[in-house]
C-alpha cells in the first residue's frame, strides 16, 4: 500500500499553515464593505446638502427678481403724463420692492432685504438685494452657508402702435 500522506510530518505542517491563515479570510471583504458604506453615506449627505443650498439660492434669487420688478412697476404717473418718460416714484418703488420680497421669501433672522433706486444713462432703476443664511444637514465644512442675489429692473411702458 501507498504511504499515508495525511500523517506525514510534511503534510500536517501544511495543514496547520492553511488552518491558521483561514482565520483571516473575509476580513478584507468586511472592511471594504464598511468603508464603501460610509463613503456612500457621506456622498448622499453631501448631495443632499448641495440640493438644499441650490433650493435656498433659487428661492432667494426669485424673491430678488420679483422685488425688483414690483418696485419698477411704481411709475410716477404725473411725470409720465407730463414728459412721456417712465420715471420711478422712488419712495413707492422701495416700499413695494421690500413688501413683495418679505411676502415671497422665507428669510431667516440673519437675512436682509435691501431695495434701492437709482438713475444712470439708461434711466431709473430699482435694485433688490436679498441675503440669507441656511443650515447644512452634514456639518463637515461648517453648519451654515450664505446666499445672496441682486437684481435690477427698470420701469417700462407700452409701445405706440399705429392703428390701421
Amino acid at each position: 500500500m501507498g504511504p499515508d500522506r495525511g500523517n506525514s510530518p510534511r503534510a500536517s505542517s501544511h495543514l496547520e499553515v492553511a488552518k491558521s491563515g483561514g482565520d483571516q479570510q473575509g476580513q478584507t471583504l468586511v472592511f471594504f464593505a464598511l468603508v464603501a458604506g460610509l463613503l456612500l453615506f457621506a456622498l448622499v449627505a453631501l448631495v443632499g446638502d448641495y440640493g438644499i443650498t441650490l433650493s435656498h439660492y433659487n428661492q432667494i434669487d426669485e424673491a430678488a427678481v420679483l422685488g425688483a420688478q414690483a418696485g419698477a412697476a411704481q411709475v410716477d404717473l404725473g411725470a409720465f403724463q407730463a414728459s412721456g418718460a417712465a420715471k420711478l416714484d422712488q419712495p413707492a418703488a422701495v416700499a413695494e420692492c421690500q413688501r413683495i420680497i418679505a411676502l415671497d421669501a422665507k428669510i431667516s433672522a440673519q437675512g436682509s432685504i435691501i431695495c434701492t433706486t437709482g438713475s444712470d444713462g439708461s434711466g431709473d432703476y430699482v435694485s433688490a438685494t436679498v441675503s440669507d443664511q441656511g443650515m447644512l444637514v452634514v456639518r463637515l465644512l461648517g453648519s451654515r452657508f450664505n446666499v445672496s442675489s441682486t437684481h435690477r429692473s427698470r420701469p417700462t411702458y407700452g409701445t405706440q402702435v399705429p392703428l390701421p
